[in-house]
C-alpha cells in the first residue's frame, strides 16, 4: 500500500489552514503542516485539525519549509525494512482545499514520478493562466517584467507559456504546475534534492523545481480527475509591497541566472532595468510614499549585477548574498 503524505506551509494561514488539513485527512493523507513563523493561530489551529506541526522560529521561506517537511514524513517511514510502500508527497497550500478522490493523481504519480490535479476558482472554474505554464523562455519573462503580458495577454508568447493552447478537461503532460497542488515521488523528490533554498521566501521555486525534473527525464502527468478548491494568493499578498518586487525580480532574476545562456539572462536583466523607472513610479503613487524606492533601486542593483556577470553561479551567487531582511 502506498504512503501519501502531504506537505503545507503557513503563513498566518489560520483563516483557511483547518478546511485544507480536513480535506486532505479525509482521503487518508499524513499531513505536516510547517509554519513560518506565523503571527496568527496557524500552528495551534493545524495541530487542532490533527496535523504533526513544525513551527519555525522565522519565516525560512517556502521551499526551505518544503524540504523540512518533506524530511519529516520520510523519516516516519523510514526504518530497516526493504519492503516499505513508496511514499508519495503532496505539496497542498494551505489554502487549496481537495474537493475529489486524489487517488488518479497518486497512480501517475507512481507511474510517472510526479503528477499534479486541477485546481479550480470558488466558482469550480479552472485556473486557466495561473495553474498550468510551460518553462519561460527570456522573451517570456521579458514579456513579464515589460507588462506586455499584462496588456496583451492573447499574444503568441504569452498564448503559449500560459499553457491558453491546452484542453484542461484532458489528461496528459504539463511543464511547470504551480507548487500549490503537486504531487512527486520520494525517490524523485531525492533524485534532485528537493527544493533550491536560494529561492526565498517563494516563486520561481517551483518552476526551477519542474525544470530540474525535466532535465532529469521526469514527465509530471496532469490528472484532471484529482481537483481541489483554491482561493490564491492568501500568504503573498500580506507582504509589505516592498518585500514582495524585491522577492519576486529576485526570484525572477535567479532562475534566469540557473537556466539561461548568458545573453538570455542578461536580456532578462535589462528588461528589469527598463520596466524599473515606470514600475517605482507608479509604486509610490499608489502606496503614497518614497519606499518603493529604495525596493525599486535594489532591483535594479540584482540586475546589473546578472548585466557584469552574465548568467551561471557567480550571478545567482551575488543574488544570493543580497540582504532581503526576510
Amino acid at each position: 500500500m502506498t504512503r501519501i503524505g502531504a506537505i503545507v506551509i503557513t503563513y498566518n494561514s489560520a483563516a483557511v489552514v483547518e478546511r485544507c488539513i480536513a480535506a486532505a485527512t479525509s482521503q487518508g493523507l499524513e499531513v505536516v503542516v510547517v509554519d513560518n513563523a506565523s503571527s496568527d493561530s496557524s500552528a495551534s489551529r493545524a495541530l487542532a485539525a490533527g496535523a504533526r506541526v513544525i513551527s519555525n522560529p522565522t519565516n525560512v521561506g517556502f521551499a526551505e519549509a518544503a524540504n523540512q517537511g518533506f524530511d519529516a514524513l520520510a523519516k516516519e517511514g523510514s526504518g530497516s525494512s526493504t519492503t516499505q510502500p513508496p511514499l508519495c508527497v503532496l505539496l497542498l497550500n494551505p489554502d487549496v482545499e481537495i474537493t475529489t478522490s486524489i487517488l488518479p493523481m497518486v497512480d501517475a504519480t507512481i507511474a510517472h514520478g510526479a503528477a499534479c490535479g486541477l485546481l479550480q476558482n470558488v466558482d469550480n472554474k479552472p485556473q486557466i493562466g495561473f495553474q498550468l505554464r510551460r518553462f519561460p523562455a527570456p522573451s517570456v519573462l521579458a514579456f513579464e517584467v515589460l507588462g506586455i503580458n499584462r496588456i496583451w495577454k492573447t499574444n503568441p508568447i504569452n498564448r503559449a507559456y500560459r499553457y491558453f493552447d491546452f484542453d484542461v478537461t484532458q489528461p496528459g503532460f504539463v511543464e511547470q504546475p504551480a507548487g500549490a497542488f503537486l504531487m512527486v515521488r520520494a525517490d524523485v523528490w531525492r533524485s534532485v534534492c528537493g527544493f533550491d533554498i536560494g529561492f526565498k521566501p517563494v516563486w520561481f521555486e517551483d518552476v526551477d523545481f519542474a525544470k530540474r525534473l525535466y532535465n532529469q527525464g521526469v514527465k509530471i502527468a496532469f490528472v484532471p480527475s484529482s481537483t481541489g478548491r483554491h482561493l490564491g494568493g492568501h500568504s503573498v499578498g500580506k507582504m509589505d509591497y516592498s518585500k514582495r518586487i524585491t522577492a519576486w525580480y529576485a526570484s525572477l532574476l535567479r532562475y534566469s541566472c540557473k537556466h539561461f545562456t548568458n545573453s538570455g539572462g542578461r536580456c532578462v536583466a535589462v528588461a528589469v532595468i527598463i520596466a524599473a523607472g515606470p514600475r517605482c513610479v507608479i509604486g509610490m503613487l499608489r502606496q503614497h510614499s518614497l519606499s518603493p524606492l529604495a525596493a525599486w533601486m535594489g532591483v535594479c542593483s540584482m540586475a546589473l549585477s546578472v548585466l557584469w556577470s552574465g548568467a551561471g553561479q557567480e550571478a545567482v551567487s551575488q543574488i544570493a548574498s543580497e540582504d532581503r531582511n526576510f
